[in-house]
Protein backbone atom coordinates (compact mmCIF):
# COMPACT_ATOMS: atom_id res chain seq x y z
CA UNK A 1 0.00 0.00 0.00
CA UNK A 2 1.19 2.95 -1.05
CA UNK A 3 1.76 5.94 1.32
CA UNK A 4 -1.05 8.58 0.22
CA UNK A 5 -3.79 5.58 0.12
CA UNK A 6 -2.09 4.22 3.91
CA UNK A 7 -2.51 8.13 5.44
CA UNK A 8 -5.62 8.79 5.24
CA UNK A 9 -6.94 5.17 6.23
CA UNK A 10 -4.53 5.53 9.49
CA UNK A 11 -6.08 8.71 10.44
CA UNK A 12 -9.79 7.18 9.79
CA UNK A 13 -9.13 4.14 12.05
CA UNK A 14 -7.65 6.45 14.38
CA UNK A 15 -11.15 8.58 14.81
CA UNK A 16 -12.86 5.46 14.79
CA UNK A 17 -11.28 4.34 17.76
CA UNK A 18 -11.62 7.65 19.42
CA UNK A 19 -15.38 7.66 18.88
CA UNK A 20 -15.50 3.81 20.42
CA UNK A 21 -13.66 4.97 23.23
CA UNK A 22 -16.74 7.98 24.14
CA UNK A 23 -19.40 5.31 23.76
CA UNK A 24 -17.73 2.89 25.66
CA UNK A 25 -17.33 5.62 28.73
CA UNK A 26 -21.21 6.76 28.53
CA UNK A 27 -22.94 4.15 29.72
CA UNK A 28 -20.25 3.24 32.26
CA UNK A 29 -20.65 6.72 33.54
CA UNK A 30 -24.37 7.01 33.69
CA UNK A 31 -24.71 3.70 35.73
CA UNK A 32 -22.72 5.29 38.60
CA UNK A 33 -24.44 5.82 42.05
CA UNK A 34 -23.52 8.17 44.61
CA UNK A 35 -24.46 7.31 48.84
CA UNK A 36 -23.00 9.20 51.57
CA UNK A 37 -20.91 7.00 54.09
CA UNK A 38 -22.88 5.70 57.22
CA UNK A 39 -26.37 6.10 55.25
CA UNK A 40 -27.63 2.66 54.98
CA UNK A 41 -30.69 1.49 53.06
CA UNK A 42 -34.02 1.24 55.30
CA UNK A 43 -32.24 3.10 58.44
CA UNK A 44 -34.93 5.46 58.83
CA UNK A 45 -37.56 2.63 58.40
CA UNK A 46 -36.23 1.08 61.41
CA UNK A 47 -35.49 3.95 63.65
CA UNK A 48 -39.46 5.09 63.31
CA UNK A 49 -40.59 1.23 64.39
CA UNK A 50 -38.24 0.70 67.12
CA UNK A 51 -40.81 1.52 69.52
CA UNK A 52 -43.29 -1.07 67.73
CA UNK A 53 -40.80 -3.98 67.11
CA UNK A 54 -39.14 -5.70 70.05
CA UNK A 55 -35.66 -5.05 70.38
CA UNK A 56 -33.34 -8.07 68.06
CA UNK A 57 -30.49 -9.74 69.20
CA UNK A 58 -28.99 -9.78 65.94
CA UNK A 59 -25.64 -8.36 65.37
CA UNK A 60 -24.84 -5.15 63.27
CA UNK A 61 -22.84 -5.67 60.46
CA UNK A 62 -19.34 -5.09 60.64
CA UNK A 63 -19.18 -2.52 57.99
CA UNK A 64 -21.47 -0.69 55.48
CA UNK A 65 -21.57 -3.09 52.61
CA UNK A 66 -23.48 -0.75 50.32
CA UNK A 67 -20.95 2.45 50.81
CA UNK A 68 -18.28 -0.36 49.53
CA UNK A 69 -20.19 -1.47 46.38
CA UNK A 70 -20.84 2.15 45.68
CA UNK A 71 -17.59 3.47 46.46
CA UNK A 72 -15.73 0.33 44.13
CA UNK A 73 -18.53 1.64 40.89
CA UNK A 74 -17.44 4.91 41.42
CA UNK A 75 -13.72 4.66 42.03
CA UNK A 76 -13.90 2.54 38.69
CA UNK A 77 -16.06 4.56 36.80
CA UNK A 78 -13.28 7.30 37.48
CA UNK A 79 -10.30 5.52 36.51
CA UNK A 80 -12.44 4.36 33.51
CA UNK A 81 -13.21 8.09 32.82
CA UNK A 82 -9.30 8.91 32.69
CA UNK A 83 -8.11 5.43 30.54
CA UNK A 84 -10.72 6.04 28.01
CA UNK A 85 -10.45 10.04 27.78
CA UNK A 86 -6.46 10.01 27.86
CA UNK A 87 -6.39 7.22 24.80
CA UNK A 88 -9.50 9.46 23.30
CA UNK A 89 -7.14 12.42 23.53
CA UNK A 90 -4.00 10.21 22.55
CA UNK A 91 -5.86 9.10 19.26
CA UNK A 92 -6.66 12.20 18.62
CA UNK A 93 -3.61 13.99 18.52
CA UNK A 94 -2.36 11.07 16.15
CA UNK A 95 -5.53 11.32 13.97
CA UNK A 96 -4.50 14.91 13.76
CA UNK A 97 -0.37 14.11 12.81
CA UNK A 98 -1.65 11.63 10.12
CA UNK A 99 -4.33 13.73 8.66
CA UNK A 100 -1.85 16.79 8.65
CA UNK A 101 1.33 14.74 6.99
CA UNK A 102 -1.37 13.65 3.90
CA UNK A 103 -2.42 17.25 3.70
CA UNK A 104 1.24 18.25 2.96
CA UNK A 105 1.54 15.11 0.70
CA UNK A 106 -1.14 16.08 -1.16
CA UNK A 107 0.04 19.82 -1.55
CA UNK A 108 3.43 18.70 -2.72
CA UNK A 109 1.50 16.34 -5.65
CA UNK A 110 -0.73 19.21 -6.55
CA UNK A 111 2.65 21.81 -6.87
CA UNK A 112 4.00 19.59 -9.08
CA UNK A 113 1.21 18.60 -10.82
CA UNK A 114 0.66 22.59 -11.71
CA UNK A 115 4.75 22.95 -12.25
CA UNK A 116 4.05 19.65 -14.97
CA UNK A 117 1.35 21.52 -16.36
CA UNK A 118 3.51 25.11 -16.70
CA UNK A 119 6.02 23.68 -18.28
CA UNK A 120 4.35 21.48 -20.75
CA UNK A 121 2.35 24.75 -21.85
CA UNK A 122 5.59 26.25 -22.18
CA UNK A 123 7.04 23.56 -24.08
CA UNK A 124 3.79 23.76 -26.09
CA UNK A 125 4.18 27.93 -27.00
CA UNK A 126 8.12 27.22 -27.95
CA UNK A 127 6.55 24.00 -30.47
CA UNK A 128 4.59 26.95 -32.41
CA UNK A 129 5.55 30.05 -31.54
CA UNK A 130 6.83 32.81 -34.24
CA UNK A 131 10.60 32.91 -35.54
CA UNK A 132 11.72 35.91 -37.45
CA UNK A 133 15.16 35.29 -38.71
CA UNK A 134 17.41 37.18 -41.01
CA UNK A 135 18.32 36.04 -44.51
CA UNK A 136 20.17 36.89 -47.21
CA UNK A 137 21.63 40.44 -47.42
CA UNK A 138 23.08 41.70 -50.57
CA UNK A 139 24.82 45.04 -51.68
CA UNK A 140 24.87 46.48 -55.21
CA UNK A 141 25.80 49.13 -57.19
CA UNK A 142 28.82 49.69 -55.03
CA UNK A 143 31.12 51.45 -56.89
CA UNK A 144 33.16 55.07 -57.17
CA UNK A 145 30.20 57.57 -57.72
CA UNK A 146 27.40 55.05 -56.92
CA UNK A 147 25.23 55.58 -54.27
CA UNK A 148 25.03 51.49 -52.62
CA UNK A 149 21.60 49.94 -51.98
CA UNK A 150 21.53 47.12 -49.02
CA UNK A 151 18.63 44.81 -49.52
CA UNK A 152 17.19 42.82 -46.85
CA UNK A 153 15.11 40.27 -46.63
CA UNK A 154 13.58 38.74 -43.17
CA UNK A 155 11.45 35.80 -42.91
CA UNK A 156 9.03 33.85 -40.45
CA UNK A 157 9.96 30.67 -39.87
CA UNK A 158 7.55 29.37 -37.05
CA UNK A 159 4.14 27.83 -36.97
CA UNK A 160 2.19 31.38 -35.70
CA UNK A 161 2.21 34.67 -36.85
CA UNK A 162 4.75 37.52 -35.78
CA UNK A 163 3.01 40.41 -34.49
CA UNK A 164 3.27 44.19 -34.48
CA UNK A 165 7.26 43.03 -36.43
CA UNK A 166 9.64 45.97 -36.45
CA UNK A 167 13.23 46.70 -38.11
CA UNK A 168 15.72 48.98 -37.52
CA UNK A 169 19.22 48.69 -39.75
CA UNK A 170 22.57 50.79 -39.60
CA UNK A 171 25.69 51.45 -41.68
CA UNK A 172 29.24 51.96 -40.35
CA UNK A 173 32.76 51.82 -41.85
CA UNK A 174 35.11 49.44 -39.20
CA UNK A 175 39.09 47.79 -38.98
CA UNK A 176 37.60 44.84 -37.84
CA UNK A 177 34.03 43.95 -38.46
CA UNK A 178 34.41 40.80 -35.57
CA UNK A 179 35.63 43.00 -33.00
CA UNK A 180 33.24 46.37 -33.61
CA UNK A 181 31.29 48.09 -30.69
CA UNK A 182 27.84 48.93 -31.91
CA UNK A 183 25.58 50.43 -30.28
CA UNK A 184 21.51 50.62 -31.09
CA UNK A 185 20.86 54.57 -28.72
CA UNK A 186 17.55 55.38 -29.63
CA UNK A 187 16.72 53.71 -32.72
CA UNK A 188 14.23 54.96 -35.12
CA UNK A 189 12.16 52.16 -36.37
CA UNK A 190 11.98 52.02 -40.52
CA UNK A 191 8.67 51.88 -41.39
CA UNK A 192 4.88 50.98 -40.05
CA UNK A 193 4.99 47.70 -37.83
CA UNK A 194 3.73 44.27 -39.57
CA UNK A 195 1.94 41.21 -38.75
CA UNK A 196 4.41 38.41 -40.51
CA UNK A 197 2.35 35.34 -40.92
CA UNK A 198 3.93 31.43 -41.06
CA UNK A 199 6.54 30.50 -43.93
CA UNK A 200 6.13 34.87 -44.93
CA UNK A 201 9.03 36.91 -45.56
CA UNK A 202 9.50 40.52 -45.95
CA UNK A 203 12.37 42.76 -47.78
CA UNK A 204 13.71 46.13 -47.32
CA UNK A 205 16.14 48.80 -49.32
CA UNK A 206 18.77 50.05 -47.38
CA UNK A 207 20.59 53.63 -49.73
CA UNK A 208 24.02 53.92 -48.53
CA UNK A 209 26.02 57.41 -49.14
CA UNK A 210 27.81 57.64 -52.36
CA UNK A 211 31.15 56.26 -52.77
CA UNK A 212 34.07 58.21 -52.99
CA UNK A 213 37.64 56.75 -54.21
CA UNK A 214 39.62 57.00 -51.26
CA UNK A 215 36.67 54.95 -49.19
CA UNK A 216 36.40 52.45 -51.77
CA UNK A 217 40.33 51.67 -52.11
CA UNK A 218 40.31 51.33 -48.48
CA UNK A 219 37.71 48.83 -48.96
CA UNK A 220 39.16 46.97 -51.72
CA UNK A 221 42.38 46.85 -50.20
CA UNK A 222 40.52 45.26 -46.49
CA UNK A 223 41.91 49.09 -44.56
CA UNK A 224 37.97 49.16 -43.89
CA UNK A 225 35.10 47.16 -43.86
CA UNK A 226 31.33 48.04 -44.71
CA UNK A 227 29.26 46.95 -41.55
CA UNK A 228 25.51 46.64 -41.88
CA UNK A 229 23.54 45.85 -38.95
CA UNK A 230 19.91 46.13 -37.70
CA UNK A 231 17.40 44.74 -34.80
CA UNK A 232 13.77 43.61 -35.12
CA UNK A 233 11.44 43.33 -32.52
CA UNK A 234 8.02 41.82 -32.22
CA UNK A 235 5.38 39.85 -30.30
CA UNK A 236 4.33 36.32 -30.38
CA UNK A 237 0.33 35.14 -30.22
CA UNK A 238 1.47 34.51 -26.82
CA UNK A 239 2.40 38.16 -25.92
CA UNK A 240 5.98 37.37 -25.05
CA UNK A 241 8.29 40.07 -26.48
CA UNK A 242 10.95 39.11 -29.27
CA UNK A 243 13.85 40.67 -30.31
CA UNK A 244 16.42 39.61 -32.67
CA UNK A 245 19.98 41.59 -34.20
CA UNK A 246 22.07 40.61 -36.73
CA UNK A 247 25.64 42.06 -38.06
CA UNK A 248 27.18 41.63 -41.50
CA UNK A 249 30.12 42.70 -43.57
CA UNK A 250 31.42 43.26 -47.09
CA UNK A 251 34.25 41.14 -47.85
CA UNK A 252 35.61 42.81 -51.09
CA UNK A 253 36.96 39.11 -52.91
CA UNK A 254 32.71 38.32 -52.76
CA UNK A 255 32.17 41.73 -55.23
CA UNK A 256 31.24 40.88 -58.61
CA UNK A 257 29.54 43.69 -61.21
CA UNK A 258 29.14 45.60 -58.02
CA UNK A 259 27.26 43.41 -55.99
CA UNK A 260 28.58 41.02 -53.37
CA UNK A 261 26.36 38.90 -50.49
CA UNK A 262 27.02 40.12 -47.00
CA UNK A 263 29.32 37.55 -44.35
CA UNK A 264 27.78 37.28 -40.90
CA UNK A 265 30.15 38.61 -38.05
CA UNK A 266 30.91 36.32 -35.32
CA UNK A 267 29.40 38.26 -33.14
CA UNK A 268 26.13 40.94 -32.20
CA UNK A 269 23.89 37.52 -34.03
CA UNK A 270 21.36 37.04 -31.36
CA UNK A 271 17.76 36.00 -30.96
CA UNK A 272 15.43 35.32 -28.35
Amino acid sequence: MSGSYRGPRLASLALILAAGFFLIFIPVASHVQYQPHGQIAGASDQTENADDEPERNDPAPPWPINWVVSSYQDNLAQWLMVIFAAGAFGVSIYAVRVLRRTLEATNEAVRSADEAVEVARQMGQIQVRAYVAFGNTRVENFDVGLQPVVLLKIKNVGQSPAIQLQIVTRFAVADNPHSEKLFFNGPKWNGPALDLLPGGDSSQKTELPPLDGDLYTSFMNEEAYLMFFGMARYRTVFGKPCRITFCTYLRPSDLEGGSAQLIPTKRHNRSS
